[in-house]
């Protein structure tokens, strides 16, 4: 994959986001409440672990979308780990991490709203592509 063109409009975003302190906390409140059944097991005690595992996919969104080599393989790591990524929760993360950052940006504004989504959306696809093709082989 090539540099995403809006990667700088995520990265800015990221970072705003990531000055406040419950970022984080708040993609897994929101997960719960958009989907309570599969993820409010989220919010036990290992949320730190959880918390830990969307630092990492964070950082792979980032880098996939820089068009690093690091960032592919990253994600592709992502897809071994159990972290509750399948075709069927895609529009929940996203959704859970969009209104995370809707809350935390004050800068966010369309562009850089769809610039997240359409990230988002391909570096899951990404993660589910090498989960599926690894258990496949």
């Amino acid at each position: 994959m090539g540099r995403f063109p809006e990667i700088g409009l995520v990265e800015k975003s990221l970072s705003r986001c990531l000055s406040k302190e419950g970022f984080v906390s708040q993609f897994y409140f929101e997960l719960c409440n958009i989907h309570p059944a599969a993820y409010c097991l989220l919010s036990g005690p290992q949320l730190d672990l959880y918390k830990n595992n969307l630092n990492l996919i964070l950082k792979g969104i980032l880098e996939f979308g820089q068009g690093h080599s690091s960032g592919e393989k990253n994600l592709s790591s992502l897809a071994n780990l159990e972290i509750g990524i399948t075709k069927d929760t895609i529009p929940y993360w996203e959704q859970a991490l969009l209104i995370s950052v809707a809350a935390n940006d004050e800068q966010l504004d369309q562009e850089t709203s769809q610039a997240w989504r359409n990230l988002i959306t391909r570096s899951l696809q990404f993660i589910l592509e090498h989960r599926d093709s690894r258990l496949a082989a």
